[in-house]
């Protein structure tokens, strides 16, 4: 395959890390799809389509570089729910997936996620 016909799931386009990465795979003509945050929090509210996607294994390549960081948990229950929708369940069906179809992830993560824990 063309590594410029490669798809590429991008979350977390909208942070620092995630927008330098959008910028640079954008310039090179990938074919880049992103989750927007209100997905990452809450699969449910992610596009049918977009989770067959992510589920079959339509990708080549996703990049997780999304999550809850700058809030406090401590007692919040609300916070402490997009954490664990965002930084855990998100990312283990990622990985399931990528893992099922024998495609590629790349994982980052600050450690001031696990902090606050």
């Amino acid at each position: 395959m063309d590594e410029k016909n490669k798809n590429i799931l991008l979350v977390g386009a909208s942070g620092f890390l995630g927008g330098h990465i959008l910028k640079k795979l954008t310039s090179r003509n990938y074919n880049v799809d992103i989750l927007s945050r209100l997905e990452v929090s809450n699969w449910n509210a992610m596009s049918q389509p977009k989770k067959e996607k992510i589920e079959h294994g339509y990708y080549d390549l996703v990049i997780n570089a999304a999550g809850y960081a700058h809030s406090t948990i401590k007692n919040n229950q609300a916070e402490k729910l997009k954490h664990y929708n965002s930084n855990y369940c998100l990312t283990k069906k990622l990985v399931a997936s990528c893992v099922k179809n024998e495609k590629t992830i790349i994982y980052h993560k600050d450690s001031f996620y696990y902090a606050n824990y």
